[in-house]
């Protein structure tokens, strides 16, 4: 298990489907992963508990202000996707499923 984000199988997936190789995806530079919050919520029946709304409340749009040049943003993971994005609805669904829903809707 690597301390890196997204540096095993999910990563490789998740580049594979956003066709970013991993010299660029790794890049600081040219990439940030932000969490939505960056206090860990705790662990339920079936995984991770979704964030708490304070964490995010707390740092987020300070740390997006910083970065005035954003040209893409990528909601990865349920809790993300359904309360920012609008495209999923907030039920548990597959992750491919969710990108492919992202996908349509940017007509791809």
């Amino acid at each position: 298990m690597s301390a890196i984000p997204f540096d095993e199988a999910s990563g490789d997936r998740l580049r594979s489907w956003v066709g970013i190789d991993n010299p660029t995806f790794f890049d600081a530079t040219q990439l940030a992963i932000l969490p939505m919050g960056f206090c860990f919520p705790g662990t339920g029946k079936s995984g991770d508990l979704p964030p708490r709304p304070q964490c995010e409340a707390t740092w987020r749009a300070r740390l997006l202000a910083a970065m005035p040049a954003i040209e893409l943003t990528l909601m990865i993971g349920l809790p993300n996707g359904a309360r920012r994005s609008g495209v999923c609805e907030p039920r548990r669904v597959a992750m491919h499923v969710q990108v492919g829903d992202i996908n349509l809707s940017l007509g791809k």
